[in-house]
C-alpha cells in the first residue's frame, strides 16, 4: 500500500516556519544519530522541544517528516548543479566538466552521513534525487551539452549522453564520499573524473 508523505499543511507565518525548522532538524539528527529503525516521531517532538500534537499538524506520519528530509536535502544538490551551470554559461565544456564534478563533490560533502542514510537506510517514500521536473540534474546537464553541440562527437546522442554522465558522476562521487573516503586524498581523482567525461563526450569510439 503506497504511504501517503505529504505535510499535513505548510508553514505560513515565521513562528509556524521556525516550529517547522526545528522539528526537521532534530528529525534529522536522530536519523544520523539512531538510524532509521530507531526513528520515531516522539523522540524527535521531545528533541524539537515541540507537543508531539503540533508535530502532527505539520506531519501526520514519521514518513511525511522523512519525505520532507529528503525534498530538502537532494533540493540542495540542486541546487548546486544549477548553480555550476550559471557560473559556466559561456564558458568551455571542459570547465562545464569540472564545474559538474565539483558541485557534485561538494552536494555530497555537506551533510554525508546523512546523505548515506537517506540514500540507503530509508524507503524510497516517492523522493528521488533528481527528478523530471525543471530543476532535474539530467535535464540540466542535458541544456548543458545542448549549448555546447559544435565541441561534442558528431554521433552524440545527447538525451543519452545527459543520463549516462548525471548518473556516472552521481555514482562514483556518492561511492568516493560514503564508502571511500580514501579516494578524496588523491588530488587526481575529481581531474580523472573530468577527463573520462571528456573523452565520452568528445572522442569518438574506434571502429
Amino acid at each position: 500500500m503506497k504511504i501517503d508523505v505529504k505535510p499535513r499543511k505548510l508553514p505560513a507565518q515565521e513562528r509556524a516556519k521556525f516550529t517547522v525548522n526545528a522539528i526537521k532538524e532534530a528529525a534529522t539528527h536522530i536519523l544520523v544519530a539512531q538510524g532509521y529503525e530507531k526513528f520515531t516521531t516522539n523522540k524527535v517532538a521531545e528533541r524539537a522541544g515541540v507537543s508531539i500534537g503540533s508535530l502532527y499538524q505539520y506531519f501526520p506520519r514519521k514518513e511525511s517528516l522523512i519525505a520532507a528530509i529528503k525534498e530538502d536535502h537532494f533540493a540542495q544538490l540542486r541546487d548546486l548543479m544549477l548553480a555550476a551551470y550559471q557560473q559556466t554559461l559561456d564558458k568551455p565544456l571542459s570547465d562545464v566538466a569540472k564545474a559538474f564534478v565539483l558541485a557534485a563533490f561538494e552536494g555530497h560533502l555537506i551533510a554525508p552521513e546523512l546523505h548515506r542514510v537517506l540514500s540507503h537506510e530509508l524507503p524510497e517514500l516517492g523522493v528521488k534525487e533528481d527528478n523530471n521536473d525543471k530543476d532535474s540534474v539530467r535535464l540540466l546537464v542535458q541544456t548543458m551539452f545542448e549549448q555546447r553541440r559544435d565541441e561534442l562527437r558528431a554521433d552524440l546522442n545527447i538525451p543519452l549522453a545527459a543520463k549516462m554522465v548525471s548518473k556516472t558522476v552521481e555514482h562514483l562521487v556518492h561511492e568516493a564520499v560514503l564508502f571511500e573516503p580514501e579516494l578524496l586524498e588523491i588530488a587526481d581523482f575529481s581531474q580523472e573524473l573530468v577527463h573520462f567525461i571528456m573523452a565520452y563526450l568528445t572522442q569518438s569510439p574506434s571502429k
